[in-house]
């Protein structure tokens, strides 16, 4: 369970609008370069594929990476694909897929258990997240009408459950968080989250 909570508790361009240029208060790459490095102060590696197109800086292919503590080994997971978009108001859009599927690899270290695979479904419905601020005070609101976290396949030390073990979901309504980022002498995060219900 520890390694399932560590998993679970378990981010500068000038945007063109019309005929004039406009430097943004915030872009892209700096939600995308915060993000990344919030996720290094947890302890994760992060490598992704990057391109930006026009206002959109697309994000495919990431996996991130934790060594755990010396007697449990190492975790990674894997992301299809996020994307980031510059607002004309100089805020930045964060796109995620109405479905993203995840992929959890678990290797112990020797001799202290089986490794686990687990295949991840995330579902959403309703939701908006927007990043707004500056580089150095940043604001981020995600709400969602639902959030479903499916479980698809386990697998443990090369035996896959069988799907009616296997099989969980959780679904959780009314989703609305705000994640405050300040970077003073070192980056400072704070989050408030309410959830309507839990099925």
């Amino acid at each position: 369970m520890t390694r399932f909570h560590t998993f679970m508790g378990s981010s500068a361009l000038l945007l063109v609008c019309s005929t004039q240029v406009v430097l943004a208060d915030i872009t892209p790459n700096d939600v995308w370069q915060d993000w990344q490095d919030y996720l290094g102060g947890m302890g994760y590696s992060v490598t992704a594929k990057e391109s930006m197109s026009g206002d959109t800086l697309s994000i495919r292919d990431v996996q991130f990476d934790m060594a755990l503590s010396p007697d449990q080994g190492q975790m990674s997971f894997t992301l299809e694909s996020l994307s980031f978009v510059q607002n004309a108001d100089g805020t930045v859009s964060v796109l995620w897929p109405d479905q993203m599927p995840i992929s959890v690899n678990v290797i112990p270290a020797a001799d202290t258990g089986e490794p686990v695979n687990m295949a991840l479904t995330i579902k959403q419905s309703g939701h908006d997240m927007l990043v707004s601020g500056t580089p150095a005070d940043m604001t981020s609101t995600y709400t969602a009408d639902t959030v479903a976290l499916n479980f698809d396949r386990i697998t443990i030390d090369n035996e896959t459950l069988a799907p009616e073990d296997a099989k969980m979901a959780i679904v959780l309504n009314d989703i609305q968080n705000t994640t405050s980022s300040k970077l003073g002498a070192m980056r400072d995060y704070s989050q408030t989250a309410s959830v309507g219900s839990v099925t």
